[in-house]
């Protein structure tokens, strides 16, 4: 149904409404988003991904109201890690709504046998990621999806133990004011879940911040958010699960050894391949997690020494009996492996921080004055 005319003529901040859209790679979000919106994200068959960058679909809703849809990849999804899929859906978070937004739809598949432990892993991060707070969970909708590939009777059956059992955080949200939805008659009831949630007569009309947004603002990395400290505990203990299954493999290869078992032998050896391979892939994940805390840590100091020296009197006396580019080269090296020095050293040179910084200094004594210390543009760090 297109909008009247001039029905969003110089009101569309007024009655723009935005919503996220969340759930397991496969739990139909793109689906839901195409059927309330009438657009053509692509569509997964399977619980491959299709959505790995987060795409954004309008509608005209009616009665003035102008909704913006976020689709966001799926925590179990089959090539990103769960901190690449929160990174990548936090980062489009804070650009497509910085300001905050109105309402989350949770996806979650009724046609599932049993709640796996990826479903309830990403519903926790999830549920960290908004914040469990009451302000939040009452404009979170829990929508169940695909009635028709079970009966009524299973569905209920399912649905129940969503809702009641308090080992889930699925109660947790309930219980702090989120809403539980059927989306069993699309596209009549997934609209109707859009009208519940930024309709006319809902009470959201103002954009409120995720936590994990809170937390970011706050000065943390997302390693030290509540949904960031999720995953790094769930990798901490995958990690020592597999190290456990390495011993006991060692154990088994040694016996299968002295029985001269060669078929044996080689099983166990492709299965330690493949535990080592994920371990690796695990070590990666984390390294990553500390290089993100040691750069916030690294540049928020880089910041204060900067704001320290353009409160001096005198900027071109150097700070502490240093140049201070000298100092940003002494943190980079003091602070980061030696092989990570010379890409700091690059970053630290094109960083919008340090850039107005050297411009006020440059514009007070001259281009690389040998108090600033600031090398020309060509200059080549040597490794360290």
């Amino acid at each position: 149904m297109p909008p009247p005319p001039n029905a969003m003529a110089g009101s569309k901040s007024q009655f723009s409404r935005k919503i996220l859209v969340m759930g397991l790679t496969g739990a139909g979000k793109s689906t839901f988003i195409n059927t309330v919106a009438g657009s053509t994200l692509t569509v997964s068959a399977s619980i491959e991904s299709c959505t790995q960058i987060a795409s954004h679909v309008s509608f005209y809703l009616g009665d003035g109201i102008h909704v913006e849809l976020m689709d966001s990849p799926g925590f179990n999804d089959s090539v990103w890690s769960e901190l690449q899929v929160l990174q990548s859906t936090v980062n489009e978070l804070q650009s497509w709504a910085p300001e905050g937004i109105h309402a989350i739809i949770y996806l979650q598949r009724i046609s599932d046998n049993r709640i796996s432990g990826s479903a309830l892993r990403a519903f926790d991060i999830f549920f960290k990621m908004c914040g469990a707070t009451g302000e939040v969970m009452t404009r979170v909708a829990i929508v169940t999806n695909m009635w028709d590939a079970v009966s009524l009777e299973v569905g209920e059956a399912r649905e129940a133990e969503l809702k009641y059992n308090g080992a889930l955080s699925f109660k947790k949200a309930l219980d702090l004011g989120a809403s539980f939805h059927r989306n069993n008659n699309p596209p009549k009831s997934a609209l109707e879940i859009i009208h519940a949630l930024v309709g006319r007569e809902s009470p959201f009309s103002d954009p409120l911040k995720l936590a994990v947004q809170c937390e970011l603002e706050g000065g943390l990395s997302l390693h030290q958010t509540s949904a960031g400290e999720a995953i790094s505990h769930e990798l901490s203990q995958t990690q020592a699960k597999h190290q456990a299954e390495i011993i006991v493999l060692r154990q088994q290869y040694e016996k299968a050894r002295q029985d001269h078992d060669i078929e044996t032998q080689e099983e166990i050896e492709e299965e330690r391949r493949l535990i080592l391979e994920s371990l690796m892939e695990l070590e990666l994940i984390q390294a990553h997690l500390r290089e993100q805390v040691e750069q916030k840590t690294f540049w928020t100091e880089m910041e204060q020494v900067t704001y320290g020296r353009l409160s001096s009197q005198d900027p071109t006396e150097p700070f502490k009996g240093q140049s201070f580019w000298d100092l940003v080269l002494n943190k980079i090296r003091s602070r980061m492996p030696t092989w990570r020095n010379e890409e700091m050293v690059n970053s630290a040179r094109g960083s919008t921080r340090l850039y107005s910084y050297r411009r006020t200094e440059e514009a007070t004594v001259g281009h690389n004055h040998p108090t600033t210390g600031f090398p020309p543009q060509n200059h080549v760090f040597p490794r360290t």
